[in-house]
């Protein structure tokens, strides 16, 4: 596959492909998925009652629900997905999940059904959805019905080609000018350790998926944001490896001068490094209240001066 990658289905009115290198890996994530019953859906959430949803904590935490249902119910699922901007739709994102249904079938749960569980739970976060079918003939049931879903094969060929071109829509340019912040995402997604000497923490910049070509030696802006968003991103995997609460990595971050506040670090554990859950499980403790504080300066047998009566607070 090369650099100038295209599909069918992104040419001519979608403006070729937008991230050629996300979307090689979203093409090597189904030539390598190890599903025995696979099947590709393709999920859009938007705002609910035409209004526009721009907070990415809804869309996170409402898919997050999605694939715990799933699971739970006996079905393995990863997803890849990219948010766009449309004048017509506005903002919204689109989301393909790949679900073994060797044992159980999906379709009970994706359904976007008027007061069904998925349409109930997505109005929880103002958004809802629509699934949208793939439409070459090929995914069609022997009696020519079409179908939700795509099955995915394990070998090549025709129909796993045609996963591919449908995959790409995703990876379309039009569309994604105006999305602000990072637009592609995966469940499979795990920070690298740095392969380089470590970024001064003054150089760090916010990471971006638009790429740009790298020429010589000279680091462009997207490459010093990639090699920024791999080193802070190694830094959370440590904090994670040893089980910190998001107090402790706040000061785990903190020791390795980036200092961030507890909003930011839970977004992007959320949003932009995919450590889905660990901020609902790892939560920090509350602060001290000031009766707290008070038994701590008052215990039996503490000793403070006058002048240092909080240099023993906790």
């Amino acid at each position: 596959m090369s650099k100038k990658t295209t599909t069918t289905v992104t040419k001519t009115r979608n403006g070729g492909i937008h991230d050629v290198r996300a979307y090689r890996k979203a093409c090597q994530w189904l030539d390598n998925h190890t599903f025995t019953n696979g099947q590709l859906w393709h999920v859009v959430f938007k705002g609910s009652n035409g209004v526009e949803n721009l907070n990415r904590e809804d869309y996170t935490v409402a898919l997050d629900r999605l694939c715990e249902k799933l699971r739970d119910a006996g079905i393995p699922v990863e997803w890849k997905a990219a948010y766009e901007q449309c004048p017509t739709k506005g903002h919204h994102r689109h989301v393909f999940l790949l679900v073994e249904a060797a044992d159980r079938k999906p379709v009970g749960i994706i359904r976007n059904r008027k007061g069904g569980w998925l349409t109930n739970m997505l109005a929880g976060f103002n958004l809802e959805c629509w699934v949208a079918r793939p439409q070459n003939a090929i995914h069609k049931t022997r009696k020519g019905h079409p179908k939700r879903y795509a099955y995915v094969p394990k070998t090549p060929g025709a129909m796993l080609d045609d996963c591919k071109e449908w995959l790409s829509y995703a990876f379309k340019a039009r569309t994604k000018e105006g999305v602000i912040g990072p637009i592609y995402s995966s469940s499979r997604k795990k920070a690298k350790k740095p392969t380089a000497k470590a970024l001064d923490p003054a150089t760090m910049v916010a990471a971006t998926t638009n790429e740009e070509q790298q020429t010589g030696d000279t680091m462009t802006p997207t490459t010093l944001a990639e090699a920024a968003f791999i080193h802070v991103g190694a830094i959370y995997e440590d904090a994670i490896d040893a089980g910190m609460h998001l107090g402790e990595v706040q000061q785990h971050l903190g020791k390795h001068g980036i200092y961030k506040p507890m909003l930011a670090i839970r977004n992007e554990l959320n949003n932009l490094y995919c450590f889905y859950n660990y901020v609902y499980m790892h939560p920090a403790p509350p602060l001290m209240s000031y009766a707290e504080i008070d038994a701590v300066l008052v215990k039996p047998g503490r000793r403070t001066s006058p002048g240092n009566q909080f240099a023993h607070a906790v």
